[in-house]
């Protein structure tokens, strides 16, 4: 199959679609940007050496595929000579991230430990989206990881706050964080809450720490870094 059949096939594929599909239900996209890195990642995976067994694998949106470029040096502290791919694509939500890891994104790899963030987008683009629903999602990302690769450890962090104390959206990223949280069994899966970190004690957004109210900084990305280190290597040497 060629790649100008294979990019005709997921843009059909995404707009058969009328209305997005539950965050439980696997769904392309078909925004360009996105069907190119979904290949990109897709061919990196299959053109990996055996035995495809990376440190680090780290599956997400934009905050997640800015971090190696906005956050670099946090990026490169944290990975150093670890083999690491990063599979996330900004814009992405759980149905997205649903179906590129069943269709190239996680084909015949291993990593020790998965990084997973994701949620926002979904929040974002369905105001009526409740965290139970979206928690499902997240949770159906994990399942078919773990089917996937079952020696992996999975780490799900928290979704980042976003947007104004007031704004309604933050009780909905409080509750869904509080459903993942109990996704995790300390062997296989585990959970980091960064939300916590990126607030003052009226659970305002710190200065400098995120760039438009969404996306961390910098030092927003030192953070969660070190936040991270600690956390990995309890996964590292768990199960």
């Amino acid at each position: 199959m060629n790649q100008a059949f294979t990019i005709l096939s997921l843009i059909l594929a995404a707009c058969l679609s009328a209305a997005a599909l539950p965050p439980d239900q696997p769904e392309a996209s078909s925004d360009r940007y996105w069907i190119r890195e979904h290949l990109r990642i897709k061919n990196l995976i299959k053109e990996a050496p055996p035995p495809r067994t990376p440190g680090l694998y780290f599956l997400g949106d934009s905050i997640t595929a800015f971090w190696p470029e906005t956050g670099k040096d946090s990026w490169r502290a944290m990975t150093g000579k670890i083999q690491t791919f990063n599979a996330a694509i900004s814009g992405d939500t759980t149905q997205n991230i649903l179906w590129r890891i069943n269709n190239g994104a996680f084909e015949n790899i291993h990593p020790e430990v998965i990084i997973l963030l994701a949620g926002i987008n979904n929040l974002g683009l369905s105001p009526e989206l409740g965290a139970e629903d979206l928690s499902r999602g997240i949770r159906a990302i994990v399942s078919t990881l773990h089917r996937k690769s079952p020696s992996s450890r999975i780490l799900v962090l928290s979704i980042l706050p976003s947007s104004t104390a007031e704004d309604p959206v933050r009780q909905r990223i409080l509750d869904t964080n509080a459903l993942l949280s109990t996704l995790a069994d300390r062997r296989k899966v585990y959970y980091l809450d960064l939300h916590t970190a990126f607030l003052d004690q009226h659970r305002n957004l710190l200065p400098n720490l995120l760039t438009d109210g969404t996306h961390p900084s910098a030092a927003g990305y030192r953070l969660m870094a070190r936040l991270l280190a600690p956390v990995l290597e309890e996964c590292k040497g768990g199960g």
